[in-house]
């Protein structure tokens, strides 16, 4: 059970907390062998549709904390829309937007994703938790592989990060963090740095781009309707606490 635990979480909340999405054994069976380990929190995504295994899970004691959709856009298969924003500019990451990025990072996720809704309010470190992997995006290549950035009067308003990642030979972009600055919000900033993206990922020759996001993030859900993406599968985030 060891290759289950999360360094990272272990290391911001100061107790072992592990990770798993595939259940070779039952939920039950699975707590126990964890306790074992000393493990306080189980953190599970596990696709929507198998609700054998969810029924499974919430009857050892896990908890619902998050619903998340998965959209994808074959490359290719159609032809990407101009991007006629005149206003900002879309370009690559800089070292020196690393600050610029964490704030609105910081600004954009407060109360936002399953780490916002553990019980154990004292340890709820949303802010923390996404500054960070901002910071991680902008300076560790195994975190991120491309950052989009949007700037206007040299000012970053807004980004988007990615991961490269392989299937069937293809290669293919997967979006991490990505936000829009507070006060340039709803003037389609978001949506062309998606585009952006898009844009990136055709010239570089990945087969596809997909985004992962909550089912009550309305407006970012619309963005990505309006691109073209189409949802092609649903998961759940479930919290399950171990008292050892």
């Amino acid at each position: 059970m060891e290759q289950h635990i999360s360094e990272l979480d272990t290391l911001r909340f100061g107790f072992r907390v592990a990770k798993i999405n595939t259940f070779d054994d039952l939920p039950f069976e699975i707590i126990r062998k964890f306790k074992e380990n000393g493990v306080k929190l189980i953190i599970s995504r596990v696709l929507t549709s198998d609700i054998k295994l969810i029924n499974q899970m919430e009857e050892a004691g896990f908890r619902l904390k998050d619903v998340q959709v998965t959209y994808n856009l074959n490359l290719g298969e159609k032809s990407l829309p101009a991007n006629t924003d005149d206003i900002y500019h879309y370009r690559g990451f800089e070292p020196n937007d690393i600050t610029s990025i964490v704030r609105i990072a910081s600004e954009s996720f407060r109360n936002y994703g399953h780490y916002s809704n553990i019980e154990k309010n004292e340890l709820a470190k949303t802010k923390e938790i996404y500054e960070d992997w901002a910071k991680r995006c902008c300076v560790n290549k195994s975190v991120s592989d491309h950052i989009i950035v949007a700037e206007i009067n040299r000012e970053v308003a807004g980004f988007l990060s990615f991961k490269i990642l392989t299937e069937v030979q293809a290669q293919y972009a997967v979006g991490l963090l990505g936000a829009v600055d507070k006060n340039h919000r709803n003037g389609g900033v978001f949506q062309n740095i998606n585009l952006a993206g898009l844009y990136w990922a055709y010239k570089e020759g990945m087969k596809r781009v997909e985004h992962n996001v909550l089912i009550t993030n309305f407006p970012v859900n619309k963005t990505y309707m309006s691109l073209g993406f189409q949802i092609i599968r649903s998961e759940a985030t479930f919290h399950c606490w171990l008292e050892n």
